[in-house]
């Protein structure tokens, strides 16, 4: 680019100023091709690597950066796939509503929560679940990780599976949902082995 050599301030001020809007113009424009160019380039993406591919590729800040992202949800079937891709994204895409690859990991894990039979499978579901602080804005909405405690909790069949629950769990052992969930289901087998509510539960009902 040949620069315009000017007489006094003013002028060279005014030119720089031009040259300068110049340069954001084109560079809008070369950044919405790019952007333009990838989001084509997602009609043929149809596997977890390629998505990985076309995400890293298309430009932060444009409409093929979030379309790239919607993409690779799309393509992922497992939630070990989910999981991987959220660990890459939630940096930038950190709000539920903005990443989708978020959705679909909660979506599946509330399914494998529900179709759990056995406390392995629960165990399983609950460690595979997305951390409960990135769901539990979602109005309307049990986070998977709660439902998966609270199922898991309701599968103890004695006190003493009970307690070997809640020492196993690490992961969240000061969140209320979890000593809840715990309640409620001590105060079930209290009464079942006993006939009548703990103490506790008693006062609670008054």
């Amino acid at each position: 680019m040949a620069i315009k050599y000017s007489k006094n301030v003013g002028a060279a001020r005014d030119n720089y100023l031009r040259v300068l809007q110049k340069v954001k113009n084109e560079k809008a424009a070369a950044l919405k091709s790019w952007s333009d160019v990838c989001i084509k380039e997602l009609k043929k993406v149809s596997t977890v690597s390629e998505a990985i591919a076309a995400f890293r590729s298309a430009p932060w800040g444009t409409p093929a950066k979030k379309e790239a992202l919607a993409k690779w949800a799309e393509v992922c079937t497992t939630i070990e796939e989910l999981r991987a891709a959220y660990d890459v994204t939630y940096k930038r895409f950190s709000w539920i509503y903005d990443n989708p690859v978020l959705q679909k990991w909660e979506w599946m894990s509330c399914i494998e929560v529900h179709t759990a039979t056995t406390t392995d499978e629960l165990e399983s579901a609950y460690y595979g679940c997305p951390n409960v602080r990135e769901v539990d804005h979602v109005e309307n909405h049990k986070p998977s990780e709660v439902r998966a405690f609270e199922k898991w909790a309701q599968f103890c069949s004695t006190f003493e599976e009970l307690e070997g629950l809640c020492q196993a769990v690490d992961r969240t052992s000061s969140r209320s949902y979890q000593r809840d969930a715990y309640d409620k289901r001590y105060d079930e087998l209290y009464f079942k082995k006993k006939g009548v509510y703990p103490v506790r539960h008693q006062i609670s009902m008054m």
